[in-house]
């Protein structure tokens, strides 16, 4: 855990002298460096500066017996973290302040990122303003205040972040050098306890002048360690027809949802072959690429360019090609062309639910023709999900009252018994966040046929969904996803006990909003549908 010292020496010229690991005399690793200093006043004695929270930390315990053992008349003090980085950054017989100043914000970065891990915090953010700066994690779709530290301190972490850590190949163009007035952007390499962690750095500015930083962590795992979608919790009527859409030899797969819903995670799972079953050549075009998989060739966008997408995988012979995201119509002209050429596509598309992926692929920003998508060769698979929070193991039977009348009475309208409802234990396990561990995906799942591209071709959006929603059979209480919007497959998560229905109304809607037994009868939308072409010819 420690570096520990390997001898302090009291002959030292320089008083008062700031004990670092740079000549062997502070015991402790840089990532504790924004919470203790230890300096040497004068021969045989040394005062040991601590953060309060730091204050009764066994490594703290463990540095003053140290330095008490190896001499040291120690006393100890409480300062702010503030504080104490001035110290290392004003250290004696240092040549330059810049240089230790970027360094021990580069520590306090460290720290600051290892603890968000620890939580297991997907996003760490910082919301820097004149005096203050918020240190907030996102953990399992919820937001926490971590810390909260010195405004001046919460900028200079940022902008070493920035300017001093970022990957220069992802900076854009004209923004090398931080600045708190504008939106920037950037991919930043960093090593905790042996692991590599990619995050994507973006930054906003405030209106009162102060600026926010949100950093997605990415773990870099090894080679091949992508989860698969049993894994990833997906359910096995969701399991199965996202394998039939991709076992169809033509049709691309769009999969929907919000930025950070797994929809990259899920496609990513769904290309995985065992190495004996690696028939298929693969690429991907992202930006920046996100994993490292067997049997899969990443093209990073940015040194080939959309335009030539087409050609590079039309050349290499690709059989099953992988784009990012489709934003505009150049990425959107890419995923149709291929999909003309014979080549399986599966890409991401960022709308609110599955049946809104036609009209987002059709409409004005992207502009791809709806006579020509809406086939049974260009698409397989109309899919969405995001990720709610998981109920840990420690959680609670539901109870009228632990629920509430309003939420009792709407799980009851809905047939969803209280039996098999829980809550979660908001103390905690010592494993969990307010009773809350990992995330399980919500998902739609549309499987295209005929009849439901005739309503999209006709621009008869409404229908189109009525029809596929007809074909839902089974209560909430079912695992079947066949015909059920997400609100529906969320439900069922609740009446397992594994999502907590404050979560879903959270991360779905509130659950007035929805009766399953307005769903259309079966093949009500088709009939309908056949009565208007009959009566127009």
């Amino acid at each position: 855990m420690l570096n520990l010292l390997k001898r302090f020496s009291k002959d030292r010229s320089v008083y008062p002298r700031v004990l670092t690991n740079d000549d062997g005399q502070f015991p402790t690793q840089a990532s504790h460096h924004a919470s203790i200093i230890a300096i040497a006043l004068r021969p045989g004695a040394a005062s040991l500066f601590v953060t309060e929270e730091f204050q009764n930390h066994k490594v703290a315990r463990e540095i003053q017996k140290r330095m008490e053992r190896a001499g040291w008349n120690v006393s100890v003090a409480n300062d702010t973290a503030a504080n104490i980085q001035n110290r290392y950054s004003n250290k004696a017989g240092e040549a330059s302040s810049t240089v230790r100043s970027i360094s021990s914000y580069t520590a306090i970065f460290d720290q600051q990122l290892k603890s968000a891990i620890e939580e297991r915090a997907v996003e760490l953010r910082y919301h820097v303003r004149d005096t203050t700066c918020g240190v907030v994690h996102n953990i399992d779709g919820r937001v926490y205040r971590a810390l909260s530290i010195d405004g001046v301190q919460g900028r200079d972490i940022c902008s070493n972040a920035y300017t001093s850590l970022a990957d220069r190949k992802s900076l854009e163009a004209g923004k090398n050098t931080f600045s708190a007035e504008q939106d920037q952007s950037c991919v930043i390499m960093r090593e905790i306890d042996g692991a590599k962690y990619k995050l994507r750095y973006q930054s906003l500015p405030e209106a009162d002048g102060g600026f926010d930083v949100t950093m997605r962590i990415l773990p870099q795992g090894q080679r091949g360690d992508i989860p698969s979608l049993e894994k990833l919790d997906f359910t096995p009527s969701a399991i199965r027809i996202f394998k039939k859409a991709m076992r169809r030899r033509n049709g691309a797969i769009y999969m929907s949802g919000p930025v950070g819903g797994g929809k990259t995670s899920a496609l990513y799972a769904a290309l995985y072959r065992p190495e004996n079953q690696r028939k298929d050549y693969i690429l991907t075009f992202e930006d920046p690429p996100e994993y490292a998989q067997y049997g899969i060739t990443r093209v990073p966008v940015e040194k080939i360019g959309y335009a030539n997408a087409v050609k590079r995988a039309l050349r290499m012979g690709a059989h099953i090609v992988m784009i990012g995201e489709i934003r505009d119509h150049e990425m959107g002209s890419v995923a149709k062309v291929l999909s003309e050429t014979g080549q399986k596509v599966v890409t991401t598309v960022h709308v609110n639910n599955a049946n809104q992926i036609v009209g987002r692929l059709c409409g004005e920003e992207i502009g791809l023709p709806r006579q020509t998508m809406c086939d049974m060769d260009m698409i397989a698979g109309l899919f969405y999900t995001s990720l709610l929070p998981r109920l840990c193991d420690c959680k609670l039977h539901a109870t009228r009252e632990n629920l509430g009348p309003r939420l009792s009475s709407e799980l009851a309208r809905l047939g969803v018994p209280l039996e098999g409802v829980r809550v979660p234990n908001v103390a905690g396990c010592g494993k969990c966040k307010e009773g809350r561990r990992g995330r399980l995906p919500v998902v739609e799942m549309i499987e295209p046929d005929e009849t439901y591209l005739r309503f999209m071709r006709d621009g008869k959006d409404g229908d189109a969904k009525d029809y596929w929603l007809s074909k839902c059979t089974t209560p909430v209480t079912s695992e079947d996803v066949t015909g059920k919007p997400k609100m529906a497959t969320a439900l069922y998560r609740v009446a397992i006990g594994d999502l907590h229905v404050e979560d879903l109304e959270e991360g779905i809607d509130l659950l007035e909003t929805y009766n399953h037994r307005q769903h259309p009868a079966p093949h009500e939308a088709s009939r309908r549908h056949q009565l208007e072409v009959a009566e127009a010819a």
